[in-house]
């Protein structure tokens, strides 16, 4: 069996390769191909395993050896999944692998606004500066959380919040059941909430669900951590609460298009690195051997459609 890393692996560690290049002809590609070079590539290849590409129906179909796509990554809008259900071609993705680092990204970037720590950092590297010069910062303990999206990772951000002696609050459009956890409308959940976790997908049904009307509804002085894509926020009316405080400070794994909010104060912002922990990266890479592994003996899973 021929099997490919089709594009620039993140992290390829030895041991995956070795176990790997057991199961068959086992081959990678350090670069992120063009459509052309994606069809070459997979000539005659049985299962390729994907990082970075698009793999859209014309391209599909141009592989007739293809019979399983790995996805290193849980989100799978890289591949027409509809095209190779009909061309008979599985699709796993790889889940649930960064959902610790992701949930204490969030808890962490909560601590940081409301230590206010990345002012405490610039006065305490200041000679002679006391704690008199520091803004007087906020415990999570006590304090209510609002976890909008209680999926995957929001059950487990609610989980964490939950070990902080937190009171927390669920939104979820398909509600769940979680111990500890109230579930309530959206609108009643941003009222209500002291810290709003948004780990709600990024797509078109959340483009601007935290609007201006709901900005303004949270109590003052709240904490909004958000870990998807920023186009569920109205950036420039969360940049106008930071500024007149409003809003006590806000966590983003993404960098705001929005001037005013890049600048506005109490804003901590990371490069899309809440999932990027040594020990995410390890089990993302297990999970990909041995969803391969799982291929070759004819047990398919993490499966996204029935080809």
């Amino acid at each position: 069996m021929k099997i490919v890393y089709l594009d620039e692996p993140s992290y390829l560690p030895e041991f995956a390769t070795t176990a790997l290049q057991e199961l068959g002809d086992f081959r990678v590609y350090r670069d992120r191909p063009t459509a052309k070079a994606i069809v070459e590539r997979l000539e005659g290849v049985t299962m390729a395993i994907v990082e970075w590409s698009h793999l859209p129906r014309e391209v599909l179909a141009a592989c007739p050896s293809l019979k399983h796509v790995v996805l290193v990554t849980t989100g799978y809008s890289r591949v027409d999944v509809e095209a190779a259900t009909e061309l008979g071609i599985g699709v796993s993705n790889t889940p649930g692998y960064s959902r610790q680092s992701v949930a204490e990204h969030v808890i962490g970037l909560f601590l940081v606004c409301a230590k206010r720590l990345v002012d405490a950092t610039a006065i305490g590297r200041v000679p002679g500066s006391t704690y008199l010069d520091h803004v007087v910062g906020r415990e999570l303990h006590g304090a209510t959380l609002g976890v909008a999206g209680v999926g995957s990772i929001g059950s487990w951000v609610a989980r964490l919040g939950h070990g902080f002696g937190m009171k927390v609050l669920g939104f979820n459009r398909s509600p769940v059941e979680l111990e500890e956890v109230e579930q309530v409308p959206l609108e009643e959940l941003v009222r209500r909430s002291d810290f709003i976790a948004l780990c709600l997908p990024d797509g078109p049904q959340t483009n601007g669900l935290i609007s201006a009307e709901v900005v303004r509804s949270l109590p003052r002085g709240a904490i909004l951590v958000n870990i998807a894509g920023n186009g569920c926020l109205d950036q420039a009316a969360v940049a106008e609460a930071l500024k007149t405080g409003a809003l006590g400070g806000v966590g983003l794994d993404e960098l705001p298009d929005d001037e005013a909010l890049r600048q506005a104060p109490n804003l901590v912002v990371t490069p899309g690195t809440a999932w990027y922990t040594q020990d995410a990266l390890d089990r993302n890479i297990e999970m990909v051997v041995e969803t391969v592994r799982s291929c070759v003996a004819g047990r398919q899973r993490f499966l996204v459609n029935q080809p």
